[in-house]
């Protein structure tokens, strides 16, 4: 094999590598396992969802190496959250369509709803919930968090 030809085909192996697109998952619970990043054509780990700011994932992980060797624990979920929220103009808070089925999630507006998911009607109050209620962002949104909602005023 001639030493060009080596040569190009490195460089087109380089190419394809540089190309695939991998994507950030998050722990659907703070605290439910570590971040995991894998090629974005591969299936969702059962229990993650994609982090709605790839951007701000991976600003964490690289700041703190523990939020993906170890755990998604309640300090990377917060440096994850102040980066959404400083980044992101127009949050929408999403609910879980089923009880226990997963905590509340926040996105920027024209983000995708993950399946399972719905926008809540009342976004001022759900914020309200998430802010006195961190256990229904960070974990489980359940039936506290449910009544906390439709009795928010």
């Amino acid at each position: 094999m001639s030493r060009a030809f080596f040569i190009l085909v490195v460089l087109l192996l380089a190419s394809t590598i540089m190309q695939a697109q991998t994507i950030i998952y998050l722990p659907n619970e703070v605290g439910g396992g570590p971040a995991i990043i894998q090629d974005e054509s591969d299936p969702a780990p059962p229990g993650y969802t994609a982090a709605s700011d790839q951007e701000c994932a991976q600003q964490v992980i690289d700041a703190d190496p523990f939020c993906l060797e170890t755990n998604w624990d309640g300090i990377c979920q917060d440096a994850y959250i102040e980066c959404f929220l400083a980044n992101c103009p127009d949050v929408i808070v999403l609910l879980p369509i089923e009880l226990d089925d997963g905590p509340a999630l926040l996105i920027c507006g024209g983000d995708p709803v993950p399946t399972g998911y719905v926008a809540a009607s009342d976004q001022d109050c759900a914020q309200q919930v998430v802010d006195e209620n961190p256990e229904c962002l960070d974990f489980v949104w359940d039936g506290p968090c449910q009544v906390a909602y439709n009795t928010c005023q």
